[in-house]
């Protein structure tokens, strides 16, 4: 997903990862399991889902609409498949080192234009026993395996690497040596490097793998040290900002700082148990907007 405006970019977070001692956030699957299906209804329900969408809408908001209809039109709940994407990941890959500037949780400045990616979020399905993801934007041939997915989305930074990799890294180490930088960014490209350098397997060729994580502070607090995360909701969670707002009571970037016990207590009314009309009138509207908003729905929003 292309960068959208942030709730706060003035924030200095770059640690390993950090964990509330006194109480534990709400993970987005918590008493939630999805239904079983057979690969026969995968099978239909993909070739169902809604394609007329608008060229370069946002993810979440088809993944939304994709969610809703499917539990509509075939009483099937589905889950959230999310892919989170580190500074070290747009820093490196995106801007291949280049801005030396870096990037802040997706948010890269290029030529006076932001770029970066976010994240990316897809529909999971159990299909007889198995996690199914369902992408028709990038994936429109077929269902995949939730590796398959992920390697559409690394796979094209992983050949980056292996056929540039000694031009970003001589980039890296130019950063790193600029004393007009200030010691964040130059640490931003150290990160990188090191992280780049660590990625290169026994047989020559460097090889990007995402964290798995229950809850997106994991995600937040690890913004150096991990190319990506992958993380499993249920399907009411639209966004990050959802995430964030279920593990510490606010859409802010969670930080050492910030991520109180407070906080994460106010993170437990947010669960989402239901579909909110908003979030569904906007992914339509966005995603979707030569389609008709169902007036069908059962929940409103909170």
């Amino acid at each position: 997903m292309k960068i959208f405006l942030l709730t706060s970019l003035a924030i200095s977070l770059l640690s390993p990862a950090y964990s509330n001692e006194t109480v534990t956030p709400t993970s987005p699957m918590e008493n939630y399991q999805t239904m079983e299906i057979s690969q026969d209804l995968a099978s239909e329900i993909f070739q169902n889902l809604k394609n007329k969408y608008k060229s370069g809408s946002t993810c979440s908001n088809r993944a939304m609409v994709w969610a809703y209809e499917t539990d509509q039109d075939y009483g099937v709940n589905s889950e959230k498949y999310f892919i989170h994407y580190t500074d070290v990941f747009n820093h490196a890959i995106h801007n291949e080192a280049k801005h030396p500037s870096g990037c802040f949780f997706g948010f890269c400045l290029d030529g006076g234009k932001l770029t970066g990616w976010e994240y990316h979020v897809a529909s999971g399905f159990n299909v007889e026993g198995k996690l199914t993801i369902m992408d028709k934007y990038f994936l429109p041939e077929s269902p995949v395996t939730p590796s398959q997915w992920e390697q559409r989305f690394i796979g094209e930074a992983e050949k980056l690497l292996n056929t540039k990799g000694n031009q970003i890294i001589k980039k890296l180490k130019k950063n790193i040596k600029k004393k007009k930088l200030k010691d964040s960014k130059r640490k931003l490209s150290k990160d990188a490097l090191d992280l780049i350098l660590a990625s290169k397997g026994a047989d020559g060729k460097y090889h990007i793998t995402c964290k798995k994580i229950t809850h997106i502070f994991e995600h937040d607090i690890d913004q150096r040290k991990s190319w990506c995360h992958t993380q499993r909701t249920n399907m009411y969670y639209w966004n990050q900002n959802d995430l964030r707002s279920l593990n510490n009571g606010s859409s802010d970037i969670i930080t050492r700082e910030n991520y109180t016990t407070e906080n994460i207590i106010k993170g437990k009314s947010n669960v989402k148990t239901y579909f909110g009309e908003f979030a569904l009138e906007y992914s339509y509207d966005e995603a979707f907007p030569s389609e008709l908003r169902r007036k069908s729905a059962k929940n409103k929003d909170h």
